[in-house]
């Protein structure tokens, strides 16, 4: 049996299967740590929960500069990273729709 990368011997096929199995839990690992970020945006405020942490708010007044960063791959997936700037911290709400992106910074130019 052979793989694209491998030569997979009757010898070597558990460790081919341990290799993949790791690989798939890394993978779901990854999947469920990036969903486990929560983001709310509601009348001006800003909620960010991350899994480590309590949950950080913001409201309008406290971001001083807001902005919108999207690459080559998040305007092809149709994704965005809203990044919002207050005095002490910067604080990044990342790979959400765009639309929500846009919309959060749209709401930020309205309440200057």
């Amino acid at each position: 049996m052979t793989s694209a990368f491998l030569e997979i011997s009757p010898e070597k096929i558990l460790n081919y299967l341990i290799f993949v199995g790791i690989w798939y839990l890394l993978l779901f690992i990854y999947i469920i740590w990036k969903r486990s970020f929560k983001y709310k945006i509601e009348d001006c405020q800003f909620t960010i929960q991350s899994p480590l942490s309590r949950p950080i708010k913001l409201s309008c007044n406290e971001i001083k500069e807001n902005f919108v960063s999207q690459g080559f791959l998040a305007k092809k997936f149709g994704c965005a990273s809203l990044y919002l700037i207050t005095e002490k911290n910067t604080y990044i709400i990342k790979d959400v729709d765009e639309r929500v992106a846009r919309e959060g910074e749209k709401l930020l130019e309205e309440k200057k």
